[in-house]
């Protein structure tokens, strides 16, 4: 018998396409080198898939980089022709104007996003564990934002020039002339405003005549008032949340606000590598002193990467004293959480993660379903201490001293708004830049930051992913703890006397 077409007839009649049952020889020898062939060829589609599903994924962070290399460059190129005041102008134009349409979503963002989440916070829902995990995502935003500042102040990463090749501390200027009752009473009058369209261009401060250290006046300064943003943001939120049904609509508004909002930063975003290579160029530029600047830069790294490092220790410390159990058996578990955070410079994208990593490591799902989106929305510890310590940096960049008011201003700033941080790459920044205009530092010094954020956005990613984790793991032994001392309680009391006991009848 022998087989002339490529199709042969079944048992029940229908045709086939399968090839005959046996071949010659020659021709099975072709069809295994065609196979080979097809096999390598696999092999090289595979690796160009891979190489350019790496470049789709991460095309921002290289562009940032690329973009921060080539501002360098630029920089040191324009900087051998000396220009003048006007070219450096121009070279900073892309720069500003992307600061300014940042600086231009981040008041509705803000002031959408925390008020949504106090409106929609359920807490007769969520249970007591859900207080719980809020109470301490609350805590570890405010201890985050303290580490950055104080580590910022001893470091003092942004007040280091080098004088005759020697690291020195560079003095700062001298303070604006108010006193301590100034500074938080122009903190007060700003948390209460009188006028809730006048918060959002205006802000109390007091003026100072350094000459006779007398007041001069208590006037209203252009820049937005984001205390009394942050204020009002709340309070409505609450207001809505006890309003109940009728308040939905308002809700409902707030809530596609933030969409919006989120939606026209990110497409903003976009033009970040542009942005950043004009804004070191200028920095560059404009910089007397640039091996100062990179002294200061990396230090600033240290002193982030140290704040974390403390926020890292403080977490698993509070995890062992509440549970007392190996905290190194919950960090294997999040290690894939850790990898996919720090690679996508978002905690809410490795929740997947995260689920898996504790379900792995025992915590009931229902605990951990609750805490994980609510910490993934309210915790930012990572960027809490990163924007506090940034701003501080910044002023000590700008040659600015801070009082104590400023100090506490940053530290309520960071606190409040690292509760509506959006996840999307650099928000930080924005944040950092509105913090800056709200204490009357200059926000051109923020470029700077830049030149490390593909790094340190990073790095404070795979911060909070961990964070979550070990948060979670946490409220749930703090809740099992408080439970069962109750149940004690309850079966001491109705514990029926021992049948062999002497008390009277």
């Amino acid at each position: 018998m022998s087989y002339t077409r490529s199709s042969m007839r079944t048992e029940s009649g229908s045709i086939s396409s399968s090839p005959p049952p046996f071949t010659s020889g020659p021709i099975s020898k072709l069809e295994v080198e065609e196979e080979k062939s097809v096999e390598d060829g696999n092999v090289g589609l595979r690796d160009r898939n891979a190489c350019v599903k790496f470049l789709a994924n991460n095309w921002f962070m290289l562009a940032t980089i690329g973009g921060v290399c080539l501002g360098f460059g630029l920089g040191f190129i324009v900087r051998t022709t000396q220009p003048g005041t006007t070219a450096i102008t121009w070279i900073a134009m892309p720069s500003d104007i992307y600061l300014r349409l940042l600086q231009l979503t981040i008041l509705p963002l803000i002031s959408s996003n925390i008020l949504v989440a106090f409106a929609t916070l359920d807490f007769k829902k969520d249970g007591k564990v859900g207080i719980i995990g809020i109470l301490y995502i609350f805590a570890l935003n405010l201890i985050c934002a303290v580490i950055g500042a104080v580590c910022a102040l001893l470091i003092q990463p942004g007040s280091r020039v080098l004088v005759g090749n020697t690291n020195e501390s560079a003095p700062l200027s001298t303070a604006s002339g108010l006193t301590a009752s100034d500074v938080f009473r122009d903190l007060f009058y700003n948390l209460f405003p009188d006028n809730i369209f006048g918060i959002t261009i205006f802000h109390f401060q007091t003026e100072v005549d350094t000459s006779t250290n007398k007041t001069v006046a208590n006037s209203f300064k252009s820049g937005t008032n984001m205390v009394g943003v942050l204020f009002c943001s709340i309070i409505f939120g609450a207001a809505a949340k006890v309003s109940g049904e009728v308040a939905r609509t308002f809700i409902d508004f707030f809530k596609a606000l933030s969409a919006i909002v989120t939606k026209i930063m990110s497409v903003f975003l976009l033009v970040t590598p542009v942005a950043v290579c004009f804004m070191i160029a200028s920095s560059v530029v404009g910089r007397r002193n640039i091996e100062s600047d990179f002294v200061q830069l990396g230090l600033f790294v240290v002193t982030v990467l140290t704040a974390l490092a403390i926020h890292f220790i403080m977490i698993i410390l509070v995890f062992f004293i509440s549970s007392r159990k190996n905290p190194l058996r919950l960090l294997k578990c999040s290690g894939p959480a850790y990898i996919l955070a720090f690679a996508t410079t978002s905690p809410a994208l490795a929740l997947p993660e995260a689920y898996m990593g504790l379900d792995k490591y025992g915590v009931r799902q229902s605990v951990s379903r609750l805490l994980c989106p609510l910490a993934a929305t309210l915790k930012g510890d990572g960027p809490a201490a990163f924007i506090a310590a940034s701003v501080i940096f910044v002023a000590q960049n700008s040659r600015i001293e801070l009082n104590i008011g400023q100090i506490f201003t940053i530290l309520i700033l960071t606190f409040t708004s690292s509760l509506a941080t959006p996840n999307i790459p650099s928000a930080s920044i924005v944040l950092i830049v509105t913090i800056l205009s709200s204490i009357g530092v200059p926000t051109e010094g923020a470029g700077l930051l830049f030149a490390m954020e593909w790094l340190m956005d990073r790095c404070r990613s795979g911060s909070g992913a961990l964070s979550i984790l070990f948060l979670t793991a946490t409220a749930e032994t703090i809740y099992d703890k408080i439970k069962k001392r109750k149940n004690a309680g309850e079966t001491e009391f109705f514990t029926e006397p021992d049948e062999n006991s002497t008390s009277p009848v």
